[in-house]
């Protein structure tokens, strides 16, 4: 499928789908903004909307909240419900590095939920499943990366004094290192711990990235 512009806008970029055939990302609009260079996309310089494509092609925009100007989608799910963030365009970077201040809900018809923030100045919605479960990170907590349709939630947590990052799992709201799960002398494994934990559904399976830059592929657990 192509990928449809929003009139103005010269770039999008795609992000998820579902099982439907929905492809959700972000779409320039071509208003020029100048305070994007302070924001965390550097390079960008036109504002950016939140956008689904559906399966014949078309183009949805999916409004950023009231008194922002861009925003991004990164999760949907099989009901068409979309997660992601919306901001200023100083104050937001778009994906791989996705920050914004207000993580948001978009809802089928297309209308915008703030899910509000931990008080901090990054809040953004990762992943939505198909019972209507968001999983979001903030700044000043862990950062939450996806769930699933049984409730597990995998992610990483961060040292605040280290700044390391170890791989973790919520099931049933308890939290687990992953790294515990590890047998001592696993082979394949590196000494340094995992660091991020992401699932392959419907199987929960997590995996390390460090394996994917030092051995060429993920090791899974």
């Amino acid at each position: 499928m192509v990928q449809r512009l929003l009139p103005g806008g010269n770039n999008t970029n795609a992000f998820n789908l579902n099982d439907q055939g929905e492809v959700v990302g972000f779409a320039e609009n071509g208003t020029a903004d100048s305070t994007c260079v302070t924001g965390g996309t550097p390079s960008q310089v036109t504002q950016f909307e939140a956008v689904r494509w559906l399966p014949e092609g078309s183009i949805q925009e999916l409004p950023p909240l009231q008194g922002d100007t861009v925003g991004f989608a990164i999760g949907i799910n099989d009901l068409g419900q979309v997660v992601g963030s919306s901001g200023l365009c100083s104050n937001t970077s778009i994906p791989p590095s996705p920050s914004g201040p207000h993580a948001v809900l978009w809802g089928r018809d297309g209308a915008a939920i703030d899910l509000g923030n931990l008080g901090g100045t990054n809040s953004v919605g990762d992943a939505i499943n198909n019972r209507e479960e968001v999983v979001w990170g903030a700044s000043t907590k862990d950062g939450i990366i996806h769930g699933n349709d049984q409730g597990q939630i995998v992610g990483f947590a961060i040292d605040g004094t280290t700044f390391n990052s170890r791989a973790l799992i919520w099931l049933d709201k308890v939290m687990m290192d992953l790294n515990t799960l590890i047998p001592a002398g696993s082979p394949g494994m590196p000494g340094s711990p995992l660091k991020l934990a992401a699932p392959v559904q419907p199987t929960l399976r997590c995996l390390s990235p460090f394996d994917k830059l030092r051995f060429g592929r993920h090791q899974s657990f």
